[in-house]
């Protein structure tokens, strides 16, 4: 066996470097994989929380369209809390994140006015429908004019 041909062995320059990586070559390596691994999983976990938002959001929407369906097809009244309360606990929220407020359209229909005690089949009103989702507090609302023109 010709000693030259394996490292380290007398037939190696004297003084001569083993041709592997150096202490400051191997740290410098690992910062830089944990840079970049550091910035993958902050963008993963901003994207999972983007999604959640999102999610959330469309929830609330689903909530308060149902409550506004189920006010428009209701009788008119002063109190539709009965109506918006029941479309949250169907998505299986407390009836108190629902909320709604009426007013009537006075007769010079100019202005709203809160007052709704006579509320008549002929009345145009409006309510407003506000939804507050549980987890992050998002909270959407909605206006519903409703009048029983023929």
């Amino acid at each position: 066996m010709n000693p030259r041909l394996w490292p380290g062995t007398q037939g190696d320059h004297a003084g001569s470097r083993d041709a592997g990586y150096s202490f400051v070559e191997t740290v410098v390596a690992i910062v830089l994989m944990g840079t970049v691994i550091l910035g993958i999983l902050t963008a993963v976990r901003t994207s999972v929380q983007a999604s959640s938002v999102a999610f959330e959001s469309a929830q609330t929407e689903t909530v308060l369209k149902n409550a506004a369906d189920w006010v428009q097809r209701a009788e008119q009244m002063c109190d539709y809390d009965e109506y918006v309360e029941a479309a949250a606990e169907a998505a299986d929220w407390e009836p108190s994140l629902a909320a709604s407020s009426s007013e009537l359209l006075n007769r010079g229909g100019a202005t709203w006015e809160p007052d709704c005690s006579n509320v008549s089949s002929s009345d145009v009103q409006r309510v407003t429908i506000s939804v507050t989702s549980p987890g992050r507090g998002i909270t959407r609302s909605l206006m519903v004019v409703k009048s029983n023109v023929d």
